[in-house]
């Protein structure tokens, strides 16, 4: 069985691939609205889905050995890992709970844990799901979310900064295999904040959100690289505080390469 766990805060995953882990798995009574299983890792509990039909598991604490979806090659019992990354992609997308709607538009509802639950087993499982082992599918809006998923545009998915990171975890003992999810990507970089002016003496103060406490720069003075790990949801900010008499002519936010990205604004006061 596969478990896909979903939100959690936390900056860094619980795990790494290649290594061997205690993880407790709890089943979750059959809810329509909660995931298929409570997983807990490191100390944090996921929601998570089963993944692999051909074999079981029950509620209890088990030794793992962890691997990376986008590894080339998985567990034994994960019938098709090239799907892997098209289940990654699925469970970062919020379906739990949200409005399920064809591609015509035609409404389905809304999607619950069985839906998604079918839905991985028929990406990355060789043998159809029998009805019994999710009581509260709809075939409209499993068929739907396979759909979106086998979109050419997920395969080799990735999560960019902010969305889920996932593991899988392979319990001993040839029990079911699980995949957790749950820890936003961290984005890291390098910012350089550069002040050209034709007055070389002034001391022009900036504030910004990685220096609690600023920075000064002269008329083409330059501060930085400055290297930065930012959170998901997490903005990066710089201000110019323009010293009495003085105004800016322009200003912007640009790449490595000079191109406009983010943005800039001015506010007169």
């Amino acid at each position: 069985m596969v478990l896909g766990l979903v939100a959690a805060a936390m900056a860094v995953m619980p795990a790494a691939a290649g290594e061997t882990v205690s993880v407790r798995v709890d089943y979750n009574g059959g809810s329509l609205s909660q995931p298929y299983f409570d997983v807990t890792l490191g100390g944090a509990t996921y929601p998570g889905y089963c993944v692999d039909l051909s074999h079981g598991i029950s509620s209890g604490t088990y030794t793992a050995n962890v691997f990376d979806p986008n590894d080339p090659a998985g567990p034994d019992n994960v019938d098709n890992w090239g799907n892997m990354d098209r289940a990654a992609w699925l469970m970062n997308q919020g379906f739990l709970g949200a409005p399920a709607t064809a591609a015509d538009g035609t409404n389905l509802g809304t999607y619950n844990s069985c839906d998604l639950q079918v839905a991985l087993w028929s990406l990355v499982d060789a043998n159809a799901s029998p009805a019994e082992h999710c009581d509260g599918e709809s075939a409209a809006r499993v068929a739907r979310l396979v759909e979106l998923a086998m979109d050419p545009s997920h395969e080799g998915f990735t999560p960019a900064c902010g969305q889920l990171t996932s593991l899988v975890l392979e319990p001993t003992g040839d029990e079911q295999v699980l995949i957790i999810f749950g820890v936003p990507k961290t984005c890291s970089g390098q910012i350089t904040v550069e002040k050209v002016s034709g007055e070389q003496v002034v001391d022009f103060p900036f504030a910004a959100s990685w220096d609690a406490d600023g920075f000064s720069l002269k008329g083409g003075g330059a501060e930085g690289p400055v290297a930065l790990s930012v959170g998901a949801g997490l903005p990066v900010w710089v201000e110019e505080l323009v010293p009495a008499g003085w105004s800016l002519d322009s200003f912007a936010c640009v790449d490595a390469a000079g191109v406009p990205v983010g943005a800039a604004s001015a506010d007169p006061d």
